[in-house]
Formats: C-alpha cells, structure tokens, sequence
C-alpha cells in the first residue's frame, strides 16, 4: 500500500448490535452510518421476533438476512438490465420502422404529385 492508499483511509468506532468495533476503511461517515443503521435494523427485527436467541445466533441470522437482501437486490438489478437491454433492441428496431415508413411515406407523396 503507498502512502497516498494509507492517507485515504479513515478510522471510526461504530457500535453493531450492541458492541462496539473499529471500521478502517476509505468511506465516508454518512455512509458508514447508513451501512451500521441497516446492520442494526435488521439485527433488531431479529432480535424483537426472538429475544431470547443467543449473540452469535443473532449474528448469524443477520448475516443471512442482509446476504438474503443483497443476492435480491442483485438478481432484480441483473433483470432491470436485462429489460433494459430488450427494450433498446426493440426501440432500434422500431426507429428502424419508423424510417422505413418514412421512406414509404415519402415515395407515396412523390407519386401522388406525379399524379396530380
């Protein structure tokens, strides 16, 4: 790591589900307040629908709830893009349409004033 790595990077004290634990890192600390308050808010669903589960249970669960939000939220991103990807295929073909009517359009006008 060189020097310009290590001057990046903050230390906090943050308190998770009761304890508090030192976080290094190169984050602001709005942002490591919205990560603890998640942490936190999930843990403490957990903890109020089970209040005697011991810590390290605690801990797991909540580990697994928040892997269980993130793989959701990445299989929902994963399919926004994939629409996303399908609608711009169609939207090209249909700019693609639209131009040939145009074209159509226009060779129609031509002859009807050659009609005329």
């Amino acid at each position: 790591m060189n020097n310009n790595e290590s001057y990046n990077r903050k230390k906090y004290e943050v308190e998770i589900l009761g304890e508090t634990m030192p976080v290094t890192g190169e984050l602001s600390l709005d942002y490591l307040n919205k990560l603890v308050e998640e942490v936190n808010g999930v843990g403490e669903e957990i903890s109020a629908a089970y209040p005697t589960l011991p810590r390290r249970r605690l801990y797991g669960l909540t580990m697994l709830n928040l892997a269980d939000k993130y793989f959701k939220s990445e299989q929902n991103r994963k399919k926004a893009e994939e629409k996303l990807t399908e609608l711009e295929e169609e939207n090209k073909e249909l700019e693609q349409e639209m131009k040939r009517l145009r074209e159509e359009n226009e060779e129609l006008l031509n002859l009807l004033q050659e009609v005329e």
